[in-house]
Order: C-alpha cells, then structure tokens, then sequence
C-alpha cells in the first residue's frame, strides 16, 4: 500500500473536518452517546480550530493516491499554572480511516508528531484516550506515553 504524507494546508481544510466527522461518528457510536454531532457552530468552530494548527500547530496528512484517509493534528501549549513551566504538545486528534488501519499509518503518524514536538522544544506530549480504546491506548503506550491523570464521570440521569 502506498502512503505518502504531507504537512496540511488551508486547501485540506475540508478533508481534515471530513475525517474529523468519521472520528466524531465513530467515537459517538463506539464510546460516547453524549458526543454534539456536527453542527453549524460546531462546523464553524471546527474550521477556526483547524486553520489554527495549520498556520500554528502541527496536522499532517495522510494520502493514498490523492485519496486523504488519515491525519493527526496538535498544539503547543503551557503547561497549567499549578505546575512547573512546561511547554506540553499536545496530540489533539488523530484518525485513521477504517479500511487503511493496521498498516501503520498511526504509527507513521505519531512519529511525525513526535518530530514536530521535539522541533518546537517540547519538554511533554499529552494525549487523551478513550478508557475503552484500547486500540488507541495500546499504540500510544508503545511511544512510551503513560497514564498521567484519569478523569472519571458518572452519570446522574439514568
């Protein structure tokens, strides 16, 4: 299989929302009902959001032929004021299409992100998971990403 990969540009601006709406679906149906499906606002700012780390951050692309079928997407920030100063990137967003997981575009990736961070002097990556993505969690443990915080949830209407 042949994949190529490029830094995005605001002309991919409607291929990456068109991934982030496959992860927005599958995350719904997989892990969390509670998930705002796309809307006007949230398209909008979803585009704000995305032109952002075009111009700022770091989304890359991932590309059979022309077809655009991964990317991942993320940020420098400071690290919160009740600890020491950080500069912490943080792996907002990756999604591999269904039928082109398991041939190591993820993994691909990640490297590239990796990349990135240590160019602007990160001293940290974060990442969030779902706790039952196990898929997700398992390949960022493989980079050597360990559980940090956990932030549980419980549900008062049911």
């Amino acid at each position: 299989m042949n994949i190529t990969f490029r830094a995005a540009t605001i002309r991919d601006l409607k291929d990456i929302q068109n991934l982030g709406t496959k992860l927005t679906n599958e995350e719904y149906r997989r892990f969390d009902k509670t998930i705002l499906k796309h809307t006007k606002i949230r398209d909008k700012k979803d585009r704000k959001d995305i032109r952002r780390n075009i111009k700022n951050g770091c989304v890359v692309l991932a590309l059979a032929g022309k077809l655009p079928v991964a990317y991942i997407l993320g940020s420098l920030e400071k690290s919160s004021p009740y600890r020491i100063p950080l500069r912490i990137a943080n792996l907002e967003l990756m999604y591999v299409s269904k039928n082109y997981r398991r041939f190591g575009i993820g993994t691909k990736l990640i490297k590239k992100f990796l990349i990135w961070a240590k160019s602007k002097k990160a001293d940290r990556i974060k990442v969030v998971a779902y706790a039952s993505n196990n898929e997700a969690i398992n390949l960022y443990r493989k980079f050597g990403f360990n559980d940090y915080t956990i932030r549980l949830e419980k549900n008062l209407t049911k």
